[in-house]
């Protein structure tokens, strides 16, 4: 049954989501199966996937080159935009598309995409900063995607690092619009590429993209297109935009409504302001005059009258004091960068109700929409842990992080600078990375090596998928879980045996996979007159859907302690099963499989493979064993039957 949960956000938790909602987003939908809904966090560095409504399309101001191009400002989200005939897109130099603008270009445009980089990268190779190339835009509004590679910066820049990083954002920027010369495109939508996740300071990319854009068609004398839109979703953006564009190309507008906006918008995009929080008051001191304020004053309550927005809740009135103002804006971005870690907890839940969201703006929150209970409560805790909990460190423990490539390891270093410090390590069979810093670059830098990880286990299931079918000579694999019904003997037989263990049974699936039994049958043909065993494996639930696809992998579930090998772990009963990887948690999911054991000799730490048998046989043992355990080093060797959930009916100690 479907499960949705609200989840307030406070302190550097607001921060942290402004920075990277796309990627928060992306994991909790990949490790819980959960769709997150972000509620009043203005996002920095372009659209996001699964934030609810796309922004309506707002077009702040125009100005019309001397070229003749017109170039225009616009708040609106780039996967739904239908005025331009390209995008461009944030993207890196693999054409990987598994983040920020990036993920939420790919998602709305289909698997083409992604398909299509993959190509381009295979004929040519990982592209440099400052290159850009065209493909295919799938399922979006718009005809093509220019993907272009912007300089990406450590999370505290220095000026020199800035300094030297100019040259090759103009360099993307221009290469973008080589493509849409090359291409005859009448139109373009370009965001603000390099701010947000690749720390481009936001005020001088602005600055630096629209003078690009002006300096090009100076002196191109061939295409030249209709327009160029420069398109970000978030407010923030969207001002920096619109004063880089009155700076820059004044002198050269030609539009009334380019006036009305530089009018309306000078009075506080040029406005130094300093903001503090004090409990719940954010008291933000502003240079100007107060003629002026209270003109913005009024400006901000006709808004609210007509639609609420999130940063002015009604009640949160501005309170004159001189030149400082007072405001108590509850969704208001705190942008904390000290290394004071938050000493209140993690603010409750709410149940979802369908009355909870009033005319009010929204709070800052995520509601979580998960396939059932226990998916919700285990996106909530790993939530509570990377927001709140966590005293010093950000700590990931996952053995896919063995699979991070030369790509990878390059993001990693970028990730590292003065605010972020990522060691990795692998010890008693399992993999980590711990990332200590300044609380908000550290959950940031967490969230970017979850993102990492999310795209590395897709490729790996994917990689599967086509090996199995190979092997098999079929199209494509097929798996379906089929809910067992909780009075069938099955269930009821099985229940007994997990209550006596202090845990009650909730869902029963049985898998159905066409794939892997024929393989297991071969696997079992090739061993001989081996006889399956019935045992169970304990499976994290990021991993317990990718069992169902591909089978056993021993990066999905390594054992408290690897003590008869480096393989796939399974317990002859569920009280084994839980001495061996001593789950800590409310909610467990098992595996109950088939495993062929074959010829087994007892294991020992390190081992990679089955050591050979005795004697001149050249033959190695099918598995490994210690007391109630077998430990196997092909996926093929087990088969998985049942996926079980249960809930623990006594706390569990961490």
């Amino acid at each position: 049954m479907a499960s949705n949960l609200d989840i307030p956000l406070h302190g550097p938790a607001v921060s942290i989501v402004s920075r990277c909602g796309p990627a928060l987003s992306d994991v909790l939908q990949s490790k819980f199966g959960c769709v997150a809904t972000i509620h009043g966090v203005d996002f920095e560095g372009g659209p996001h996937i699964a934030q609810g409504p796309s922004v309506v399309p707002e077009k702040r101001c125009a100005f019309k080159l001397r070229a003749g191009v017109q170039v225009s400002v616009w708040r609106a989200d780039l996967t739904s935009f239908p005025q331009a005939e390209a995008v461009a897109n944030a993207a890196n130099e693999n054409l990987q598309h598994y983040g920020g603008l990036a993920l939420a270009l790919s998602t709305a445009g289909g698997s083409k995409i992604q398909q299509e980089s993959d190509i381009v990268i295979k004929k040519k190779g990982p592209l440099s900063t400052g290159d850009a190339i065209i493909t295919d835009a799938g399922r979006l509004p718009c005809k093509k995607i220019i993907h272009a590679v912007g300089p990406h910066l450590s999370s505290c820049p220095s000026q020199s690092d800035v300094h030297q990083a100019e040259p090759l954002l103009k360099k993307a920027i221009r290469s973008i619009l080589d493509k849409v010369m090359e291409n005859c495109l009448k139109t373009v939508a370009i965001p603000a590429i390099s701010s947000g996740l690749f720390n481009f300071p936001l005020p001088l990319c602005a600055d630096t993209i629209v003078r690009t854009v002006k300096d090009y068609y100076e002196y191109h004398q061939r295409h030249r297109p209709q327009e160029i839109f420069l398109v970000n979703n978030d407010e923030p953006t969207v001002r920096e935009m619109e004063r880089a564009c009155h700076e820059h190309l004044s002198p050269v507008m030609s539009t009334k409504q380019s006036k009305a906006a530089a009018s309306k918008s000078s009075s506080y995009a040029k406005t130094p302001t300093a903001t503090v929080q004090l409990g719940n008051v954010c008291l933000t001191l502003m240079l100007g005059k107060i003629e002026e304020q209270q003109a913005f004053e009024e400006r901000i309550r006709l808004l609210q009258q007509k639609r609420p927005h999130p940063n002015f809740l009604p009640g949160n009135t501005l309170i004159h004091s001189g030149n400082a103002y007072v405001t108590n804006p509850v969704a208001e971005m705190i942008r904390n960068d000290t290394d004071c870690d938050p000493k209140s907890s993690f603010p409750p839940a709410i149940e979802h109700r369908d009355n909870f969201h009033s005319s009010r703006a929204p709070i800052p929150l995520i509601s979580l929409s998960g396939p059932a209970e226990d998916a919700t409560y285990e996106a909530e805790r790993w939530l509570d842990d990377l927001l709140y909990t966590t005293p010093y460190t950000v700590v990931i423990r996952n053995n896919f992080i063995l699979h991070f490539g030369e790509e990878e390891h390059r993001q990693l270093s970028r990730l590292n600078g003065k605010d972020v410090s990522i060691k990795e390590r692998y010890e008693n069979g399992y993999a980590e990375i711990t990332v200590s810093g300044k609380v908000v670059e550290r959950v940031v830098a967490g969230l970017q090596v979850e993102a990492m990880l999310c795209n590395i286990q897709r490729e790996f299931v994917r990689e599967e998928e086509s090996t199995a079918a190979t092997l098999l000579m079929k199209n494509s694999v097929s798996s379906e879980r089929k809910t067992v019904e909780s009075l069938s003997p099955e269930f009821s037989n099985r229940s007994i045996a997990f209550r006596k263990e202090g845990l009650e049974m909730l869902k029963m699936d049985e898998v159905k996979n066409s794939t892997l039994e024929m393989l297991f049958q071969l696997k079992k043909n090739q061993i001989g007159s081996s006889i399956p065993q019935k045992m169970f494996q304990f499976i994290p639930l990021q991993f317990s859907e990718m069992v169902s696809y591909i089978g056993f992998h021993a990066e999905f579930a390594p054992p408290e302690d690897a003590a008869y090998g480096e393989g796939i772990y399974f317990a002859d009963s569920v009280k084994k099963a839980m001495e061996v990887w001593k789950p800590k948690t409310r909610y467990l999911h098992f595996v109950e499989a088939e495993v062929l054991t074959g010829n087994s000799t007892p294991g020992k730490k390190g081992l990679i493979l089955p050591p050979a048998v005795a004697g001149t046989d050249p033959r190695l043992y099918d598995s490994v064993r210690g007391p109630g355990v077998s430990v196997i080093f092909s996926g093929y060797q087990a088969l998985p039957k049942y996926i079980i959930t249960c809930k623990a009916l006594r706390v569990i100690s961490s």
